[in-house]
C-alpha cells in the first residue's frame, strides 16, 4: 500500500494474500491456542503448547514455572520441553511428565534433534545429550550465543548472535561459512542452489532486520527494515516473522511476498511440523499451523488511516487480478467503534470528511491478488512535533526564553565536558547564568505546515497530578525557581500545539524526569590509618560526583573510590596522607553541582 508516496511496507511487495480478518486468497490460516491467553507462545509441537514458561496439553496445563522460557522437540516417540534458565528437560507423553533430567551446564537455551542425536546449545557452546542425563561438547564457538543448528547437504551449519555469523563444519574444523556483518543471525535455510539467511543489526533499543540471499558467489539484500524476530526453511519457501505488526512473509531471490498478517505484534517462531507451518506469536501470545489448502476466498483490511484535520480523501487505486470488492469506512476516533460509519462500497471516490478511514478488499475467488493499493489524500493542517528536549543542570541555560535572566556568559568547551561528562545533554549554544536557583528546561520542535508555535509547562512531583507553570510560552525554554519547590523527583511535560488547531487532539508533548537538589553531601564517617585517610560520603537525592583533598598550602586532588567510579548516592573514598601532614581538608560534590568543603585532622 502506498499513502501519500510512503510505502507501508519496507522492501519490495510482490503480493499481498491476506488480511487481518482471517480469510485469506492464500494458504488457510488455523488458530489452534484455543482459548489459551498469555504474553509469550515460545514453541508448539504436536498438542503441546508453550506459553509464558507453562507447557499446554489440549488446552490443559501440566507443568509452569515463574520466570521461565521453554522449548519443545520431539524425540522417540516424548516430547522434551527444555526450561530456560534451569536447564532441565521434562520428559512428557499423553499430557504427562514422565520424568524430568537437571542438566549441568549454564547458558543453555535451546534443543534439537537430529535422527537419534540430542543437542543443547546458548552462549557459545553446544552439547549431545541423553536421556540418562550424559552430556558431551559437541562445539564451542568465539560468540556470545548459539542461535541454531541443523544438518543440511551433508554437513553440519550453526548460527551465532555477537557477531552474527553462520558456521560449517568441514572434516573436523569449523570455518566461517558466512558473515554479514550484523549483530545476531537468527535463521538460515538452503533452497535449491540459494542460501537464504535472516537477522538483525541491534542499535540500542532498536532492531534493524535483514533477509539476505547468497546464490554462488553473489550476496543479494532482499529486505532491510524493523526486526526479524524468526524464521525457517519451509514448503512455502524461506519464511520470516517481524516484531511489530504480526507480518509474516516469504523471501525469494526477487524480493518477498506478505503470506500472513495476524492480529498479534510478535512472530516469534515459526518452524515446519509435518505438513503444517507453526507459527508463535507474543503480545499477545497465540499458536497458528499455516495449511497446505488454499482458501477460495480473501479479504485485506488496512490499519485505521489517519488524515489528519479537515482531510480531503481522494481516490484509491489498485493493480491486481480477479475479481474485487472495495470498501470502506470512516470516523472521529483513532479506534474503530460504535460512532464509526458502516461498511460503504467504494465508488471512484470515498465521500467523508472524517480524520479516520479504512479500506476493504475482499477477493472474491481463490486466484484473486492484490500488489499494489494507492491511496491519495490531503490533510488540512500537521501537528507539531517536539524532537528533542531536556532539563538542564542548575546555572546553565539555553535557547529564547520568554524569562530567561540577562546576566549570563559564554560556555566553554571544558565546562560543556564536565556537563556532559555527568550525564547531561548540553545542546549548541547553551550559557551560564549566575544564579543557580534557575533550572532551565529546553525543547526543539517543528511543524509541517510552517505554523507558529505555542507551548504549555507542567510540573508534577513523583506519584502526584500535574499543575501548569504556564501555557503561553512562545520561545524554546524556559527557566524555573527551583527554590519555591521542595527537594525531590519531579516530572515536567511540555505540550506543544500550532495556532491552526483548535486545541490538544492535534498537539505534540513529551515528559522528562529531573531532580531538584540544593543541598550538598555530607560527611557520613572517617578516619585515619595507617598514612591512610578514609570515609563514607552521603547524599540524599544526588549521586556523588567528586571528591578532592587537599593539604595545607597544597593543591587540590582527586581522592579514589573504594568502588572504582563515583557513580551511588552512597560512595566510600580514601587517599595516602604523607609523613608529617596534620591539617587537611575535603571536597565533596554531587552531581547538581552542590558542594560542601570541610576541615581534617590526621591524628
Amino acid at each position: 500500500m502506498v499513502i501519500q508516496g510512503d510505502s507501508l511496507f519496507t522492501g519490495k511487495i510482490n503480493q499481498v494474500e491476506v488480511s487481518r480478518e482471517g480469510i485469506f486468497s492464500g494458504y488457510v490460516i488455523d488458530k489452534v491456542s484455543g482459548e489459551l491467553s498469555g504474553e509469550v507462545a515460545s514453541d508448539a509441537s504436536g498438542e503441546y503448547i508453550a506459553i509464558d514458561g507453562a507447557v499446554y496439553y489440549k488446552g490443559r496445563k501440566i507443568i509452569g514455572k515463574e520466570n521461565s522460557y521453554v522449548r519443545l522437540e520431539k524425540f522417540k516417540g516424548y516430547t522434551l520441553g527444555l526450561f530456560i534458565p534451569d536447564s532441565r528437560v521434562y520428559i512428557l507423553s499423553g499430557g504427562r511428565v514422565k520424568d524430568s533430567l537437571k542438566i549441568d551446564l549454564e547458558g543453555i537455551n535451546d534443543i534439537y534433534r537430529y535422527g537419534n542425536d540430542l543437542f543443547l546449545f546458548g552462549s557459545g557452546e553446544i552439547f549431545t545429550f541423553t536421556l540418562s542425563g550424559r552430556t558431551e561438547k559437541f562445539a564451542q564457538f568465539p560468540v556470545k550465543n548459539i542461535t541454531g543448528i541443523k544438518r543440511q547437504r551433508g554437513r553440519w551449519y550453526v548460527s551465532t548472535s555477537e557477531p552474527g555469523r553462520i558456521y560449517e563444519k568441514v572434516g573436523k574444523e569449523w570455518r566461517v561459512f558466512y558473515d554479514p556483518n550484523i549483530t545476531e543471525v537468527n535463521a538460515f535455510a538452503f533452497i535449491g542452489d540459494t542460501v537464504f539467511v535472516s537477522g538483525n543489526q541491534v542499535q540500542g533499543n532498536q532492531l534493524q532486520g535483514r533477509v539476505v540471499a547468497i546464490y554462488g558467489n553473489e550476496e543479494t539484500e532482499i529486505y532491510k527494515g524493523s526486526g526479524v524476530l524468526s524464521g525457517a526453511g519451509t514448503w512455502r519457501g524461506f519464511v520470516c516473522g517481524d516484531g511489530e505488526d504480526g507480518q509474516i512473509a516469504v523471501f525469494t531471490t526477487e524480493g518477498f511476498k506478505l503470506i500472513q498478517d495476524l492480529p498479534e505484534k510478535e512472530i516469534v517462531d515459526i518452524h515446519q511440523e509435518g505438513r503444517n507451518i507453526v507459527i508463535c506469536t507474543g503480545k499477545p501470545a497465540g499458536v497458528y499451523h499455516m495449511l497446505r489448502t488454499k482458501s477460495k476466498k480473501g479479504e485485506y483490511t488496512t490499519r485505521v488511516i489517519d488524515g489528519g484535520y479537515g482531510v480531503k480523501w481522494g481516490r484509491v487505486r489498485w493493480r491486481g487480478k480477479g475479481r474485487v470488492k472495495v470498501q470502506y469506512r470512516t470516523g472521529r476516533t483513532s479506534k474503530t467503534d460504535t460512532t464509526w460509519t458502516g461498511w460503504r462500497e467504494l465508488n471512484r471516490e470515498i465521500n467523508s470528511g472524517d480524520r479516520y478511514l479504512q479500506l476493504k478488499f475482499s477477493l472474491l475467488s481463490g486466484n484473486d491478488f492484490i500488489r499494489f493499493i494507492e491511496l491519495n489524500y490531503q490533510p488540512r493542517n500537521h501537528p507539531p512535533v517536539i524532537k528533542d528536549y531536556g532539563v538542564l543542570p542548575p546555572g546553565v541555560g539555553y535557547g529564547n526564553a520568554d524569562n530567561s535572566p540577562f546576566d549570563r556568559a559564554m560556555m566553554d568547551e571544558t565546562q560543556r565536558a564536565r556537563w556532559k561528562g555527568m550525564g547531561f545533554v548540553i545542546p549548541d549554544g547553551s550559557f551560564l547564568v549566575k544564579t543557580a536557583i534557575l533550572r532551565c528546561v529546553w525543547w526543539n520542535a517543528e511543524d509541517r505546515d510552517g505554523d507558529k508555535l505555542v507551548f504549555s509547562l507542567y510540573i508534577k512531583k513523583k506519584g502526584e497530578k500535574y499543575r501548569l507553570i504556564n501555557d503561553a510560552i512562545q520561545g524554546n525554554a524556559y527557566f524555573i525557581d527551583a527554590s519555591v519547590y521542595p527537594e525531590g523527583e519531579y516530572y515536567l511535560k511540555i505540550v506543544a500545539r500550532d495556532y491552526e488547531t483548535s486545541f490538544y487532539p492535534d498537539s505534540d508533548y513529551a515528559e522528562v524526569d529531573f531532580l531538584i537538589d540544593n543541598t550538598p553531601p555530607v560527611l557520613k564517617s572517617g578516619k585515619f590509618k595507617n598514612g591512610w585517610y578514609s570515609g563514607v560520603v552521603e547524599d540524599k537525592l544526588s549521586p556523588i560526583y567528586r571528591i578532592f583533598y587537599k593539604f595545607e598550602g597544597e593543591e587540590w586532588y582527586a581522592s579514589i573510590p573504594e568502588d572504582g567510579v563515583f557513580d551511588e548516592k552512597k560512595e566510600g573514598f580514601r587517599f595516602r596522607v604523607p609523613d608529617g601532614e596534620r591539617k587537611g581538608a575535603l571536597k565533596i560534590e554531587d552531581k547538581l553541582g552542590n558542594y560542601k568543603i570541610i576541615p581534617l585532622r590526621f591524628e
